[in-house]
C-alpha cells in the first residue's frame, strides 16, 4: 500500500523498529494492550488485522483487538484467516480463527476474510540438519501461498470496492506435499531430505456456531486432501 501512495498507521508494539515506509506512521500499541490499541486506532476506519504468534492467549486478544476496533468506531475490518477451516478443525490455529471470525461477524463493522493457504517462508524451517522433514502432513497437499502475495490481496482490496462480508481464498497456484514444498529451496541448497512419519494425536473440535458467510476464490487451487 506505502509503494501505491495509500496513508496509513502501523500499530506495532516497538514503533521504532517498524519498517520506514513512505505516507506510513508508526503507532505505539500491542495485543493485550487495550489502552494503547484504542489510541493507536483513532480516527481509524479501514485495519488490516494480522493475527499473534502462537500464544495461550491468542483467541482472547483477537477479540480485544475487534471490540477495541468496534468502539473506536472503525468501520470495516479486513482480517487474515486460515484456508480450510470449517467450524469442526481439529487444527489449534485454525481453531482460533474459526472463534475470531465468528467475533467479528457479530460486531458492528464490515469485514472481509482472507483466508491464507500455509505460507512457503517456514517451509526450510521443518527441515532438520539430518535432512528429515518434520511436520503432521502425511501425504496431503497444500497450495502454499507466499507471504507478499497475501499482501498484494489486500492491497487490491484497499484499492477497489464491494468486498464487505467476502471471503476470499489466498494460495499458490499448484499443490505439493510438504516432503515436495520441503525438496524446493533444499535443491538450491544441494540437500537431500526424508519425510519422517509420526503419529499424531488429533485434539477434541471447539467451534463457536455456525454463521452465514460469502465465499469468493480469488486465485490459484484450494488445499485438497489426496484420497
Amino acid at each position: 500500500m506505502a509503494v501505491r501512495g495509500h496513508r496509513s498507521s502501523q500499530l506495532a508494539r516497538s514503533p521504532e523498529r517498524a519498517p520506514d515506509l513512505p505516507r506510513a506512521m508508526p503507532v505505539r500499541g500491542a495485543y493485550g494492550d487495550r489502552e494503547a490499541v484504542l489510541r493507536g486506532l483513532d480516527s481509524a476506519r479501514t485495519i488490516f488485522m494480522v493475527s499473534p504468534p502462537k500464544i495461550a492467549e491468542r483467541v482472547g486478544q483477537h477479540k480485544e483487538l475487534v471490540d477495541a476496533a468496534a468502539r473506536m468506531g472503525v468501520g470495516h475490518l479486513v482480517y487474515t484467516s486460515f484456508f480450510g477451516a470449517p467450524p469442526d478443525v481439529a487444527f489449534t490455529l485454525a481453531r482460533d480463527h474459526v472463534h475470531t471470525k465468528a467475533h467479528i461477524r457479530v460486531s458492528a463493522m464490515g469485514c472481509t476474510f482472507l483466508r491464507d493457504n500455509l505460507y512457503t517462508e517456514p517451509i526450510p524451517d521443518l527441515v532438520g540438519d539430518d535432512g528429515d522433514v518434520r511436520g503432521p502432513a502425511g501425504t496431503r497437499r497444500a497450495a502454499f501461498a507466499t507471504q507478499d502475495d497475501v499482501a498484494d490481496a489486500a492491497t487490491v482490496l484497499r484499492r477497489t470496492s464491494n468486498h464487505a462480508a467476502a471471503v476470499y481464498e489466498l494460495t499458490g497456484p499448484k499443490s505439493f506435499t510438504l516432503e515436495e514444498a520441503a525438496a524446493v529451496p533444499y535443491e538450491v541448497l544441494e540437500r537431500a531430505i526424508t519425510r519422517r512419519r509420526k503419529q499424531w494425536s488429533r485434539p477434541a473440535p471447539r467451534a463457536p456456531p455456525t454463521t452465514p458467510r460469502s465465499d469468493k476464490y480469488l486465485y490459484g487451487h484450494p488445499f485438497r486432501p489426496t484420497p
